[in-house]
C-alpha cells in the first residue's frame, strides 16, 4: 500500500467527502461507515468512547453486538483512508489521527473567534471564513439523532454567522455587500431573515416608536408562524395565545402579523362581564340597538366566512373571561381568536406561543435602529460597537427595554447610557410619548403583572428575588416555605404569568428557574416593603447549604465534571448566601461550607470564593478537627500562590493535629503534600525526614515511589529515578485510582529521563481528564509539560502553542508558576527565533493549533 497522505479534509457540510490534494473519496461501504466518519471528524481533538459511538449507531443493538459491528467499520475507514487513520489510544476510544480535520471543525472555530473579538474588524475576517465554509447544511439525507442535532447546531450557528457579519459590514459601510448578504439571509432563512438597517431618520416628535409597523427586527419566526395558523390552523385548534411578559412585544406581533384581523384591545377592561362583549361590539363598528351587545357580536360574525378575532391584553380578564371566549367559539363555528396575554387561558382547543427575548443580533439592530432615530448620529464611531453590545446584552432583549433605552440617545452616549442601567427600572422611563400608560416605563409593564397575582403567589414572587444565577425546585421550597401555597403550583402559576422562565438540563431533564434581571430588580423592591427580607435571606443561606449536600452526593455518585457543573450554577448564590453569613456572623454554616465545598472550589478554579470563605471563618473555629481541615486548605492555597513559608506553617500544623487526633489518613497525605513541598524548595534533608515517618506509618505505596522517583531526581540520580518512575507507570496501567496531581509529577520525572514520547502521552491523556474536571490548574500544569515534551519531540508550532497556553491559564489563576511559565515561553521563543514569527496570543486559535493541525511526522508514530 502506498504511504497515507499526511492531511485529510472531511467535507461534511452540503455532503460527505473526504480530500487530500487531489484525491477525494466520496464512496463508503455502508452509511453507518459514512456516519462513523462524519462523527469521529467533527470532534478531531476529541477522544471517542466505543460505547458512545455504538449506542449512537447501532441503538438496537446489544453491547457485544455493538462492538464486533464497530470493529468492522472501523476496519472500513483504515481501508479507504489509511491504515494509521486513527491515532492509538487502547481499547477505550477512537480518536483521528493528528492532520485529520473537517469543515464543520474549522467553521466552529471561527464562529468561536468571532465571538471572542471586540470590534467589527477583528470579527470580519472570522465570520467572513466561517460563511465560506457553510456550502450547505450537515449531510444531507441522514435522520439520525446525531445528524439532526449537529445539523440543527451548525444551522443556527450559520445564522449568527450571518447576521453577525451583516451587522459588521452594515458598520464599517461595506453597504452593498451588506446588502446582498441580507438577500441570502431572506433565502436560505427565509423564517428568521435579519431585514436591512433603515435609513436613520429622526422622529417628528422625539418619541419612542412601540406601534409603527417599520423597523420591525427578530420575530420573522413568529410573525410567520401566527401567519400560518390564521390561515390553515390545525384541526381542533381554535384560539392561538402569544404570550409573555410585559414589553416583550406581543401587541406588535399580532398587529405585524394579522393587519386584516378584528383587533380587539382589551388595555382597559377589567371586569370581563361588563367590559367584554363591549370591546367587541366597539371594534366591530356595530351600530346601538335593541338586542344585547353579545347577541349583535354573534350575528355579525356569522355572516363571516372566517372571522379572525384578535384579543389583545386579555390577562387581567382571564379568570371570567376565557368562559366568555369558549362560548362565543360554540356559538360561531368559523371564529378564531388570537389572544395576547401574559398568561394562557387553559381552554380546549388553545395553542400558546411563547415569546421569548429577542435573539442578541436582532436587539442590536432594533437598538441602533431606535437610537438612530431618535439621534441619527448615534454611535457611527465603530469603536462605540462593543458598548453597544453591553447595554444590549444588559436589557436581555426585551424589545421595551431595547426602546425605552434608545429613547435616550437624544441626552446620552453610548457609555453614559450603559453606566446609567445599573438601576434599569428607573433608567428606562419613557417622558415624552407613548401609546399607553402601561409603555411609559417598564415599571408600569411589571406593576399590570404584580396586580394580578394572590397575595400568596406576590409573596413567593418576591422571596425568589433573593436568587441569584437561577434556583432550583429544592432551592425554591426551601426558600418559600410557608407562604400559604404549594411552591411547586406557585412556580408554575408565575411561569403561566410570564414572571419566571424554565430551562432543563439536557442530559438529565431537571429544570432550572431564573428571572429576567429588570423583573428581579421590581421583586426586590417588592421584598423590601413586605417585611419578609429577613426570613427570606436567613432561609437562602439554608438552601446553600443543601446545596452543598447535594453537590457533594454528586460528587461521590457522578464524579468530578458532574459535580463541577452542579456547582457552577450555583456560584451566584453561594457568593451571595457569604454576603449573608458575615453580616449573620454564622461562622459555623461558614465553616460547614467550607468543608464540603473548600476542596472542589479550589480545584474548579475558584479561588476567589474559595479564599474569601477561609478569610471569613479564620479565628472563628473552635473545634480541633475543623482547625485542622483549615489548615489543609489555607496550606494548598498559600503554595499555589507561591507562598511556600506559610504553606509550610500551615502544614506543619495540620500534621500536628492529626497527630494530636489520631487520624492517621489525614497525617499521612500531610507528609505527602509537606516532602512534595520539600523537594520543590530544595531541601533534601526535610524530605528524607518526611518520607521516613510515612514509612512508619505504613503510607501508599504509589505516593511513597513518588516522592522517592522525585527525590533521586534531585539527587542526580537518574537511573534509579526512571526505574521508580516506570514502577508507577505499571501502577497506572492498573487502573488504580491515583490522585492528578501525582500524575502530573510522574510525567515530570519522565521528562527528566528523558521519555519523551511516554511523558507526552500522558499529559494528554491528564490534560482531557483535568479540562472535563474543570481545574484549571492542573490544566496549566499539564499544558507546560506537553509544551517541553512536543519541543523535544521537534514539534515546534505546538510546542508554542502549549507554553502560551500555560502562561495565559497560570496568569489568570494568579498561581506560583506565573513567573516561571512565562519565562518559559521567553526561552522557547530565543531557542526558535529563527522559526516562523509567532506572536499569536488569542486562547481559542491557541487552542485550534495545539488540538486540530497537529501533524506528526511518520518517525514520530
Amino acid at each position: 500500500m502506498e504511504s497515507v497522505p499526511t492531511t485529510w479534509i472531511i467535507e461534511l457540510l452540503g455532503g460527505l467527502r473526504a480530500i487530500c490534494g487531489e484525491v477525494s473519496v466520496s464512496r463508503f461501504r455502508t452509511q453507518r461507515c459514512r456516519l462513523l466518519l462524519a462523527m469521529l471528524a467533527a470532534r478531531p481533538e476529541r477522544v471517542h468512547s466505543r460505547e458512545e459511538l455504538g449506542e449512537l449507531l447501532w441503538p438496537d443493538e446489544d453491547p457485544q453486538r455493538q462492538r464486533l459491528r464497530l470493529r468492522g467499520e472501523l476496519s472500513e475507514l483504515r481501508t479507504g483512508l489509511g491504515e494509521d487513520i486513527f491515532q492509538k489510544s487502547g481499547n477505550i476510544g477512537v480518536k483521528v489521527r493528528p492532520g485529520i480535520t473537517s469543515d464543520v471543525a474549522h467553521f466552529d472555530h471561527y464562529l468561536l473567534t468571532a465571538v471572542r473579538a471586540s470590534t467589527p474588524e477583528q470579527r470580519l475576517p472570522s465570520l467572513r471564513a466561517a460563511a465560506a465554509l457553510y456550502k450547505g447544511d450537515l449531510l444531507p439525507g441522514f435522520y439520525d439523532d446525531w445528524s439532526v442535532r449537529e445539523r440543527e447546531r451548525l444551522k443556527a450557528g450559520c445564522f449568527d454567522v450571518l447576521t453577525r457579519l451583516a451587522l459588521d459590514l452594515e458598520t464599517v459601510g461595506c453597504a452593498d455587500e451588506a446588502h446582498l448578504l441580507r438577500r441570502e439571509l431572506a433565502s436560505r432563512f427565509p423564517e428568521q431573515a435579519l431585514p436591512p438597517l433603515p435609513t436613520p431618520r429622526p422622529p417628528s416628535d422625539g418619541g419612542v416608536f412601540l406601534e409603527g409597523l417599520d423597523g420591525y427586527y427578530g420575530r420573522e419566526a413568529d410573525v410567520l408562524a401566527v401567519r400560518e395558523w390564521a390561515s390553515k390552523p390545525p384541526k381542533g385548534e381554535r384560539v392561538l395565545t402569544l404570550t409573555g411578559p410585559g414589553g416583550m412585544g406581543k401587541t406588535r406581533l399580532s398587529r405585524q402579523a394579522l393587519p386584516e384581523a378584528i383587533f380587539v384591545p382589551l388595555a382597559e377592561v377589567s371586569d370581563a362581564h361588563a367590559g367584554f362583549f363591549e370591546a367587541i361590539h366597539v371594534a366591530l363598528a356595530l351600530p346601538k340597538g335593541d338586542a344585547p351587545p353579545r347577541e349583535q357580536i354573534v350575528y355579525a360574525l356569522n355572516q363571516q366566512d372566517a372571522p379572525l378575532l384578535v384579543l389583545d391584553n386579555f390577562e387581567q380578564i382571564v379568570t371570567h373571561g376565557a368562559r366568555l371566549v369558549e362560548g362565543l367559539l360554540k356559538d360561531i363555528p368559523a371564529l378564531r381568536c388570537v389572544i395576547t396575554s401574559r398568561r394562557r387561558l387553559g381552554i380546549r382547543g388553545e395553542t400558546e406561543r411563547v415569546l421569548e427575548p429577542l435573539p442578541h443580533a436582532p436587539s442590536v439592530a432594533l437598538f441602533l435602529d431606535r437610537a438612530r432615530r431618535a439621534r441619527p448620529d448615534f454611535a457611527q464611531n465603530p469603536s462605540t460597537l462593543p458598548v453597544v453590545e453591553e447595554i444590549v446584552g444588559l436589557l436581555e432583549g426585551l424589545p421595551l427595554a431595547l426602546e425605552l433605552a434608545a429613547a435616550r440617545s437624544v441626552v446620552l452616549g453610548p457609555v453614559q447610557m450603559r453606566d446609567q442601567l445599573t438601576a434599569r427600572l428607573r433608567f428606562l422611563v419613557n417622558r415624552r410619548h407613548a401609546t399607553s400608560e402601561r409603555h411609559r416605563s417598564l415599571r408600569a409593564a411589571l406593576d399590570w403583572s404584580i396586580y394580578l397575582l394572590s397575595p400568596e403567589l406576590k409573596r413567593i414572587f418576591a422571596r425568589l428575588s433573593v436568587f441569584r444565577g437561577g434556583w432550583s425546585l429544592e432551592a425554591a421550597q426551601t426558600v418559600c416555605e410557608g407562604c400559604g401555597m404549594e411552591v411547586l403550583d406557585a412556580l408554575d402559576e408565575l411561569h403561566s404569568h410570564s414572571l419566571i422562565t424554565v430551562t432543563f438540563d439536557p442530559e438529565t431533564e431537571t429544570p432550572r428557574y431564573d428571572m429576567l434581571v429588570v423583573i428581579r430588580e421590581y421583586a426586590e423592591e417588592v421584598l423590601a416593603e413586605s417585611g419578609d427580607e429577613a426570613v427570606t435571606r436567613s432561609r437562602h443561606a439554608q438552601s446553600v447549604e443543601e446545596m452543598a449536600q447535594r453537590v457533594q452526593v454528586c460528587f461521590k455518585e457522578q464524579g468530578v465534571g458532574a459535580m463541577q457543573r452542579l456547582l457552577g450554577k450555583d456560584l451566584e448564590n453561594l457568593r451571595r448566601g457569604m454576603d449573608w453569613a458575615e453580616r449573620a456572623e454564622s461562622y459555623d454554616l461558614l465553616y460547614s461550607w467550607l468543608d464540603v465545598l473548600g476542596g472542589k472550589l479550589f480545584e474548579g478554579g475558584h479561588s476567589s470564593d474559595f479564599e474569601r470563605l477561609m478569610d471569613l471563618v479564620d479565628g472563628h473555629m473552635k473545634d480541633e478537627r475543623a482547625l485542622m481541615r483549615f489548615c489543609c486548605l489555607r496550606g494548598a492555597l498559600l503554595r499555589r500562590q507561591g507562598k511556600e513559608e506559610g504553606a509550610a506553617l500551615y502544614w506543619d500544623r495540620w500534621l500536628y493535629l492529626a497527630e494530636k487526633l489520631g487520624d492517621d489518613k489525614s497525617a499521612k497525605w500531610a507528609l505527602y503534600q509537606l516532602a512534595h513541598q520539600c523537594i520543590d524548595r530544595n531541601d533534601v534533608q526535610g524530605c528524607k525526614r518526611y518520607l521516613s515517618n510515612l514509612e512508619k506509618k505504613g503510607g501508599d505505596e504509589f505516593n511513597k515511589g513518588v516522592i522517592k522517583c522525585r527525590l533521586y531526581l534531585l539527587l542526580g540520580d537518574f537511573e534509579i529515578a526512571k526505574k521508580l518512575a516506570m514502577n508507577c507507570i505499571n501502577d497506572l496501567t492498573k487502573n488504580i485510582k491515583i490522585n492528578q496531581g501525582e500524575i502530573l509529577y510522574i510525567i515530570d520525572a519522565l521528562l527528566q529521563c528523558n521519555e519523551n514520547r511516554t511523558a507526552f502521552n500522558f499529559a494528554k491523556l491528564l490534560l482531557y481528564e483535568v479540562t472535563e474536571s474543570r481545574n484549571t490548574f492542573y490544566v496549566a500544569r499539564c499544558l507546560g509539560f506537553m509544551a517541553i515534551a512536543l519541543e523535544k519531540l521537534e514539534e515546534i508550532e505546538d510546542a508554542y502553542s502549549a507554553y502560551s497556553l500555560a502562561a495565559i491559564k497560570h496568569q489568570e489563576l494568579g498561581s506560583r508558576f506565573i513567573a516561571k511559565s512565562q519565562q518559559d515561553l521567553e526561552d522557547f521563543l530565543v531557542r526558535h527565533k529563527n522559526a516562523p514569527k509567532w506572536g499569536q496570543s488569542d486562547e481559542a486559535i491557541l487552542w485550534n493549533n495545539l488540538q486540530v493541525r497537529r501533524t506528526y511526522s511518520e518517525s514520530h508514530k
